[in-house]
């Protein structure tokens, strides 16, 4: 008797973004299925729209067939087949996507020049009511980030999310303009800038040279890295600095918005 597979066929923002094999004899047993059940009828049942739902986010998607051992080497026949399989929408939280970096090819907005910054190819828009939907992974600059403005955005912002270098003066001020907001309504991401390119740059672009440096350096502190990011309705350019510190990002200052 031929082995056969459950196939999974990931979806995410409408383009394939992985396929998984599962051998469904093995999984019936990793999983404790009734002996009874065969794969066509477990495609079709609660139990695996459950797992599904939970493990992929909002807006992805998986289609998920049952294929024999020996059909799993065409890959274009799979992919046809694919069309007419179970189609499960994944229901987890949300993941943020992060488009790749260009190294000084745009200028970000109104002429700012950021020539030596690593540009997103695409701003990243997070809606601020969008924030509690969110997976956040603090090891990466951007989701630490989301992850400060979802506690600012609530009220209160953890002492675990500042980092030790950041001066409690900053926390003071940034506690107390909080109710800002409220009013924003996106998140618009558009560089980041390490602290090795801090002060060593070959352009005019902000924080390129070496009297912004130890301007920074003297009002926030050390740092890791800076994010240049908006805050529509509100006219001010925001700068978040973060340093890396117990396997995460934690904030030391948000310039603009929430501290002068």
């Amino acid at each position: 008797m031929e082995i056969l597979f459950m196939v999974w066929l990931v979806f995410s923002n409408n383009q394939t973004s992985s396929i998984q094999y599962h051998n469904f004899y093995l999984y019936s047993e990793k999983h404790g299925l009734a002996d009874t059940m065969d794969c066509q009828s477990y495609i079709h049942s609660q139990d695996l729209q459950k797992k599904i739902r939970k493990q992929f986010a909002r807006g992805d998607s998986a289609r998920v067939g049952c294929v024999a051992a020996s059909e799993l080497s065409n890959l274009e026949h799979l992919l046809r087949s694919s069309h007419s399989w179970k189609q499960i929408q994944g229901g987890g939280k949300l993941r943020l996507q992060v488009p790749k970096t260009n190294l000084g090819k745009r200028v970000y907005p109104e002429e700012r020049p950021l020539a030596e910054w690593l540009v997103y190819r695409e701003k990243i828009r997070v809606p601020m009511t969008n924030l509690k939907q969110y997976d956040l992974d603090a090891t990466l600059v951007e989701e630490a980030i989301l992850e400060f403005f979802r506690y600012a955005y609530q009220g209160s912002i953890p002492k675990k999310l500042y980092a030790t270098s950041s001066k409690p003066s900053i926390q003071k001020q940034i506690q107390q303009n909080l109710g800002k907001t409220k009013q924003i309504h996106n998140l618009l991401f558009y560089g980041k800038l390490p602290y090795a390119k801090v002060g060593n740059c070959k352009s005019n672009s902000f924080l390129c040279s070496l009297k912004a440096k130890k301007k920074v350096l003297e009002a926030i502190g050390e740092f890791d890295i800076v994010v240049f990011l908006e805050t529509p309705p509100y006219k001010e350019d925001t700068f978040v600095f973060l340093k890396y510190e117990q396997g995460r990002y934690k904030i030391v200052a948000a310039v603009g918005l929430l501290h002068k």
